[in-house]
């Protein structure tokens, strides 16, 4: 063996060669240096047999240590057997005798644990390369796709090496709490350090399996899951032990000795110090595998996701849960509700993102509500779950859903009464603008779209409603668009229509006085336009026409699939709605009989006067107003089924105002009955063209009733009585103030006017109690009013 060069010689060397003089020494230098090299070899060999010879000495004194702790151990394990059976001789009364072998056994089980320490501290290292490279091999398998064929072998070994080394851990830490060295408190956590490394990749391995576990289920390698659910089977048997004594422990803390045997006698039964909580993360990586899949669901925040092939595969992934855990997990798990509970609550983080940022509609709603009607069923149907279990799986809470209808519903209303406002401002104003020459074209009779409008603002919102399927919230839109909207539909469309009589009235006033007072009441200007209003009136009443047959057809075609119920509560509805647009129709066309009358009126008044018995003009004038001016224009520009209305509105008022002139009690002169029969016929002959249900016929009847009481004699009372009668049975409710303006007008005495009218009275009450259930007359509505 040779000796390194050491630095001295070098040192001398460099100092004998500094010039060519100097290599003439070079064989004394070669020589001196072989001399210094056996020097220096001789004393490495008597230096090596010296170490040799000390390591013999301590092979040999450990041999013979071991041979010593074996006598020992078997010397002590006598002495232990002999402790056994002298305590359990029951003729053995004095335990103190044999405390020597109390304390020998104690000494060997110290022996023991610190020979089974130091073995397993030997092997440390060892037994954590073997951790690592089988859970290195199952990783690659991972890495490989090959994991799902894998034995589970691994798992079983890792296991194994990992509990030992991690029970080694506790006990090093519980010896390191009662130790005054620092030496052992390092070498602990060295050890910790070392194995932290093996749990986390053990723990790693773990949750790529749980992630997995469709491609087990899909391989069919069951025992590969059933090794692994037998490792967290035994961790958590151990952890019971440790939790249940814990428990005996605490139960026990009042008596300090006996508490610090327990202690001692815990060490001797469990190995480890405290939980290690295999079971919970086992659940929490399952927990999360699933929660980590819906991820990017829940950053789109697109439910939408779940209809069709991916809502099928949804259930498909639960069903392979399903058969994953009856085949391979144990029963008193119920992990199943868990792995159900998991996914459901991460479809109701995604439904919550939406419903929480306030961005959807009624159409996304719909798919959400829709969404957990459907899955509630399929849980039913599909895993069997009861009616009792499916509201711990609802996609929706039940109370959740109802505040979500709640507040579409008020957001469909706050909708539709913005919408309505909106309209109803632009048709108002355009209506009272008179802006607009109404066309001749007969097509062309929507000037407002004013039903156009409102349909298409139920329809629109109806839609919304009707997505979310939900009847109550249906019904409740309807009671609200059919009381508050169609009420405020007619309320404003009313205010106008009286607005714009009031100035018609305004614009017939020739006095100029007048005019101007009536102006400056109203505090409305005259449009110059305001000839176009009989036909903005008539376009109106078409709107509303219009509007009752689409609120009829739309309101029947919505109650198709509701229940029985529902579908009465909605016809309801619509009566209520429908009536709102028909007495606003219905309004319409009384402001244009009024409108008429104001043009007419003025003629009416020289009624009973001697122009009126000279000549036929004045009844011709009124009845060419009448029918040039508002009947046959609204042939014209409206639909036919209006007309029968607005030919009763403008007879009624026309028959009565003739019947009011009566009140100015000028004298009847004999020609009057010749007067009457000439304008019966002229009223007949002129406006009997319109007369298509014979509601005008029926009406003059007023005109033979009224010839007849003229023509009596008033000095014959009972005369009056018998005609009155008579008038009675064709018009039951005809009012006793006609036949008083009559009389009056014949100058008859009070006593027999008192007379008459006394009699008479009783023959009106008469009539009215026989005839409570008909409909009233519009001659009831005449009334004794004497004009100046």
């Amino acid at each position: 063996m040779s000796a390194p060069i050491l630095p001295e010689v070098i040192s001398k060397v460099s100092k004998l060669i500094q010039d060519e003089n100097d290599l003439s020494n070079l064989d004394n230098i070669i020589s001196d240096l072989s001399k210094e090299q056996s020097t220096i070899d001789s004393q490495l060999k008597i230096e090596q047999e010296r170490h040799l010879q000390q390591i013999h000495i301590m092979i040999s004194s450990m041999q013979s240590a071991n041979k010593n702790l074996q006598d020992l151990k078997y010397s002590v394990g006598k002495l232990d057997e002999l402790r056994r059976d002298n305590i359990s001789n029951e003729n053995n009364k004095n335990y103190q005798d044999f405390q020597v072998f109390d304390r020998s056994a104690l000494v060997l089980k110290n022996i023991k644990e610190i020979e089974e320490v130091f073995n397993n501290i030997s092997n440390f290292h060892q037994n954590q390369q073997v951790i690592m490279k089988l859970l290195n091999d199952e990783i690659t398998k991972d890495e490989n796709g090959e994991l799902q064929y894998s034995t589970g072998d691994n798992i079983l070994i890792v296991h194994y090496h990992l509990t030992k080394l991690r029970d080694l851990q506790d006990q090093m830490e519980l010896m390191s709490q009662s130790s005054s060295l620092t030496d052992t408190r390092s070498i602990v956590h060295s050890l910790s350090l070392r194995l932290s490394d093996c749990i986390k990749k053990f723990d790693h391995l773990l949750s790529i399996i749980v992630d997995s576990i469709l491609d087990f289920v899909e391989s069919g390698n069951f025992g590969f899951l059933i090794k692994v659910v037998k490792v967290i089977q035994y961790e958590e048997r151990e952890d019971l032990k440790v939790r249940l004594w814990n428990h005996f422990i605490e139960k026990k803390n009042n008596n300090i000795d006996n508490n610090s045997n327990l202690e001692n006698s815990r060490q001797s039964k469990i190995k480890r110090s405290h939980e290690r909580n295999y079971k919970e993360n086992f659940e929490e990586m399952f927990k999360k595998s699933i929660e980590d899949r819906f991820y990017e669901m829940l950053s789109s925040k697109d439910i939408s996701i779940f209809i069709g092939e991916q809502g099928h595969f949804y259930y498909q992934t639960i069903s392979d849960y399903k058969i994953a855990i009856t085949k391979c997990f144990p029963e008193e798990w119920k992990f199943f509700p868990k792995i159900l509970e998991w996914h459901q609550n991460s479809i109701r983080k995604i439904i919550n993102s939406i419903l929480d940022s306030g961005e959807y509609g009624n159409q996304q709603l719909s798919q959400i509500i829709d969404l957990d009607y459907e899955n509630k069923q399929i849980l039913k149907q599909t895993f069997k779950i009861s009616n009792k279990e499916i509201k711990n799986f609802r996609l929706l809470p039940e109370e959740k859903k109802k505040q979500l209808l709640n507040d579409s519903l008020k957001e469909n209303i706050l909708s539709t009464s913005k919408w309505m406002d909106t309209a109803l401002d632009k048709a108002v104003n355009k209506f009272e603008s008179l802006s607009e020459e109404p066309s001749d074209n007969r097509d062309d009779r929507l000037s407002f779209q004013v039903s156009q409008d409102v349909m298409l603002i139920l329809s629109s919102n109806t839609k919304n409603i009707r997505t979310l399927g939900d009847a109550s919230a249906l019904i409740q839109y309807f009671s609200f668009f059919a009381n508050e909207i169609m009420r405020k539909f007619q309320d404003i469309w009313v205010s106008a229509l009286d607005k714009m009589t009031e100035l018609w009235i305004i614009s017939r006033i020739t006095d100029p006085k007048i005019k101007l007072k009536m102006n400056n009441k109203s505090n409305y200007k005259i449009n110059e336009n305001i000839g176009y209003l009989p036909r903005y009136i008539t376009n109106l009443s078409n709107d509303c026409l219009i509007l009752t047959d689409a609120l009829e057809r739309d309101f029947d075609m919505i109650t198709s699939g509701l229940s029985e119920i529902n579908t009465h509560k909605l016809i309801e509805l619509k009566q209520i709605a429908t009536n709102h647009s028909i007495e606003l129709g219905t309004y319409c066309l009384q402001k244009l009989s009024s409108l008429a009358l104001q043009d007419y009126g003025p003629i009416m008044n020289d009624l009973f006067t001697k122009s009126w018995y000279k000549s036929s003009t004045i009844i011709d004038g009124v009845l060419n107003i009448i029918d040039d001016e508002y009947l046959m224009p609204f042939i014209d520009f409206s639909y036919p089924e209006l007309l029968v209305s607005l030919f009763d509105f403008i007879t009624d008022d026309f028959l009565l105002n003739y019947l009011k002139m009566l009140n100015f009690k000028r004298n009847f002169e004999t020609k009057i009955i010749d007067c009457l029969e000439r304008d019966g016929h002229k009223i007949m002959d002129i406006l009997q063209k319109h007369d298509e249900d014979g509601s005008l016929e029926n009406k003059m009847i007023i005109m033979d009733i009224l010839i007849e009481l003229i023509s009596s004699n008033k000095d014959n009372e009972n005369e009056f009585i018998e005609k009155w009668g008579i008038a009675l049975s064709e018009i039951y409710d005809l009012p006793i103030d006609l036949l008083r303006i009559i009389i009056e007008n014949k100058k008859m005495d009070k006593s027999k006017i008192t007379f008459i009218l006394g009699e008479c009275s009783e023959l009106c009450k008469q009539s009215m109690s026989g005839h409570i259930d008909q409909p009233p007359s519009i001659f009831r509505k005449f009334h004794y009013s004497p004009m100046k």
